[in-house]
């Protein structure tokens, strides 16, 4: 029966998929936990065409601990904002033949974010950004 019951459980988070979390500088409250965020996929588009497929990682480190069951449950909506603000960032300044700024990508991010989830709550850190020019 409890080998049942684990397996029932072990089905049932990896179908709702929580993201991971991590606690960073030691336990207790003043760990910093971080989200990482599923990875976001997009298309360069020039002139009416794609250029290019985008894949950017993105890490949200809480300031506060407390505040990850607020944050976590802005997680979709916080996606849905990001992923608009980077093809608006891919439209401007992203080109398939140059490689991706991660301190540029942040600096646009980082507004929308706080927008989201209110200011000095997130630190954004990109951990992986790649460009596969079609």
């Amino acid at each position: 029966m409890r080998q049942i019951f684990s397996a029932f459980l072990i089905s049932f988070l990896a179908l709702v998929a929580v993201p991971p979390v991590s606690a960073q500088d030691g336990e207790g409250d003043s760990a910093r936990y971080s989200i990482d965020l599923d990875p976001l996929f997009f298309n360069i588009i020039q002139r009416g065409r794609v250029r290019g497929r985008v894949q950017i990682d993105l890490t949200m480190e809480l300031m506060d601990s407390r505040d990850f069951e607020d944050i976590s449950e802005r997680v979709p909506q916080l996606r849905s904002d990001i992923l608009t603000a980077l093809t608006t960032l891919a439209r401007d300044r992203m080109s398939p033949n140059a490689p991706i700024n991660p301190d540029v990508v942040v600096a646009f991010l980082q507004p929308v974010v706080d927008y989201r989830v209110g200011p000095d709550r997130v630190n954004l850190y990109v951990t992986n950004a790649l460009i596969t020019p079609k």
